[in-house]
């Protein structure tokens, strides 16, 4: 899915005070604001996203990300762990 980012939050766990991120996205087409975290617990080399947690730590707000998930669960919540983060060229926008 292609979203807008619009803000990036530094924040950190509460338990064990673990970085991560939330980034705020907005669908191009229509006015849905939504947001998606990218912890360093997860994205990381043994959970094979260390990838996305750097992209995430390079990416810009105004840019037009292409944004997978999958469910997963983690510490007893269901949450959408971004699998790809993949800022799109703006010559290659189909939206």
């Amino acid at each position: 899915m292609k979203l807008l980012l619009t803000s990036i939050t530094n924040k950190q766990t509460a338990k064990n005070a673990l970085p991560y991120m939330e980034l705020t996205f907005k669908y191009p087409d229509r006015d849905k604001t939504v947001k998606y975290c990218v912890w360093s617990f997860v994205h990381n080399k043994e959970n094979g996203l260390q990838q996305v947690w750097n992209k995430a730590l390079a990416a810009k707000i105004g840019t037009l990300y292409n944004m997978h998930f999958q469910k997963a669960t983690i510490q007893g919540q269901l949450q959408f762990v971004i699998t790809c983060l993949d800022a799109i060229d703006q010559y290659d926008i189909n939206l």
